[in-house]
């Protein structure tokens, strides 16, 4: 957001909140850099396509509205976990109707489901052509080279996945998030599957890229160090509405194979998915009894979890394992409530 130099911790506001103008902006800086000049990091942040939000209530987009198809056989079909799956949680359903105002899809039928994956794909194509322009910017001042470019973005969109847009569910579909990074001795082409976390692990790789030490306190891992450990899973919170007591929140943890989540209330408020049969997440395998020996280490995990960060809060709202010591859940309801 548009704010002055001193409230940006160090940072020189080159452009105010939105997107027109900035990539010219952001091009003018770089070009007014002289051949001597220190080492630079340039945050070039586009609120595209976020206004797939205001798509979806049926206002004007602010950087100009996107075509409609010609025909909605023209649109992107709908994804393969479109429909809600069978024990799918309870409280997302709830979250979805109560926040109509701001989701704007509740009613969607079929065929706006794909227009609006049709207005999604235009704002993202705008973005990259934007992306574009900044990185021939660097390429004109013979940067490209000796710069590490780092590509990734806040949150995911449902995009109809389970009939659900925008973010706040544990869906992978709205947790996961793009992380590209190239630059002076990073191999083209290298993809990983290690799990990995942005907000933790983000902080000390651009550290290790400007050589200097991660903050006391950061928890996370430089992504591009050799010989580091990959983390064995990720932890997500969420949570639904505004103020200090939020409507539902959630607590998820995502290894390599599966991922557990579980939502403070409601039926089937607990799902367990092998993400590398069903990467749709259409089958909840804590309603499976072949999986109880998983489910339980999960919730064994996620109980650590919350002890070690404190996150007393959701500790009350946990699926406790089925041989939780009993002194454990003393101290958990020591303050019922």
């Amino acid at each position: 957001p548009a704010a002055s130099v001193s409230e940006l911790d160090g940072f020189d506001a080159v452009h105010p909140f939105g997107d027109k103008g900035l990539v010219r902006a952001s091009s003018e800086w770089l070009s007014a850099r002289k051949p001597d000049d220190r080492p630079f990091l340039l945050f070039v942040s586009f609120d595209n396509p976020h206004t797939i939000c205001e798509y979806a209530r049926g206002q004007h987009l602010p950087y100009g509205d996107v075509r409609p198809p010609a025909s909605v056989r023209d649109a992107p079909a709908l994804p393969l976990n479109f429909a809600n799956a069978p024990y799918s949680p309870q409280a997302l359903n709830f979250e979805k109707e109560k926040a109509e105002a701001a989701y704007g899809t509740n009613h969607y039928t079929p065929d706006d489901w794909r227009r609006y994956r049709h207005a999604y794909a235009q704002l993202i194509e705008r973005t990259d052509k934007e992306i574009g322009t900044v990185l021939d910017a660097l390429d004109r001042l013979g940067l490209t080279n000796d710069s590490y470019i780092i590509f990734t973005s806040d949150h995911g969109d449902g995009d109809a996945a389970h009939g659900w847009n925008q973010k706040t569910s544990l869906q992978e579909e709205t947790i996961k998030v793009p992380l590209l990074i190239s630059g002076p001795g990073i191999s083209s082409g290298v993809v990983s599957s290690q799990t990995v976390s942005l907000g933790l692990d983000l902080m000390p790789t651009l550290c290790g890229i400007a050589g200097i030490p991660a903050p006391t306190g950061t928890h996370g891992v430089n992504l591009l160090a050799e010989g580091r450990a990959p983390a064995e899973s990720v932890t997500v919170e969420t949570a639904f509405g505004t103020g200090t007591r939020p409507t539902t929140t959630g607590r998820a943890i995502v290894s390599n194979r599966y991922k557990y989540s579980v939502y403070s209330w409601g039926k089937h408020r607990e799902q367990l998915v092998d993400l590398l049969a069903d990467p749709g997440e259409l089958q909840n395998l804590a309603e499976e009894s072949a999986y109880d020996e998983v489910l339980d280490n999960f919730r064994e995990k996620l109980l650590n979890w919350c002890i070690d960060t404190h996150d007393d809060d959701f500790l009350k709202k946990l699926v406790l394992p089925t041989k939780t010591n009993g002194l454990v859940r003393d101290e958990i309801y020591a303050v019922p409530y």
